[in-house]
Formats: C-alpha cells, structure tokens, sequence
C-alpha cells in the first residue's frame, strides 16, 4: 500500500518507554486473530447441554479488533486503512450524508 510509510515511520519514532505498549496492543490482536480462527469449530453447534454457543460470537470478535486496532493506530498517530475490509464498519459508521437543496 502507498500509505505503508506512514506505519513504518510511526513504529521507527515509538520512543522506548511505549514499545511495551505497542507490543502489548500487537500481542491483543494476535489473541484475537487466533480466537477467531478457533471460533470456527462453533459455528455448527448453537447448544450443547444447557450451554448455548453465542451466534455472533466472530463479529463479537472481529468489533473487539477493530477496537485494538484504533488503539494501536492512536498510539502510533499513524491512520487506519480505510480501504480494508476488516475496518469497512468503522468508516461505514463515520460518514454522513447531508441532504442538498436545489
């Protein structure tokens, strides 16, 4: 991506006091990630015993992402990638539309 610099940059001028930070909110997203992954083996079941299995439970865990991920990009002042699809709610969620009188 051209905008690929502006991370890079970023992570260049984390001063090192913040690096345990950053590797903090990097280690959430990776959490996440793998607890999305191994959410797939629920998505057939919606019971068991008296237990009942969270239909939206990777949405859950993709909206959790997406909150890491904004704390990483505030942390490092570098934007998020609009265009990605993961972040398509968020700036769904930011626009606005104005009605224009003629």
């Amino acid at each position: 991506m051209q905008t690929m610099f502006l991370v890079e940059d970023s992570m260049n001028l984390v001063l090192d006091t913040a690096l345990p930070r950053v590797r903090e909110i990097i280690n959430e997203l990776d959490e996440i990630e793998c607890e999305m992954s191994s959410s797939r083996r629920h998505l057939a079941v919606e019971a068991v015993g008296g237990i009942k299995i969270r239909r939206d439970e990777i949405d859950a865990r993709e909206h959790e992402y997406v909150r890491w991920a904004s704390r990483l990009s505030d942390l490092l002042g570098a934007p998020i990638y609009k265009y990605a699809y993961r972040f398509n709610e968020l700036f769904s969620a930011m626009s606005v539309n104005v009605s224009v009188r003629r």
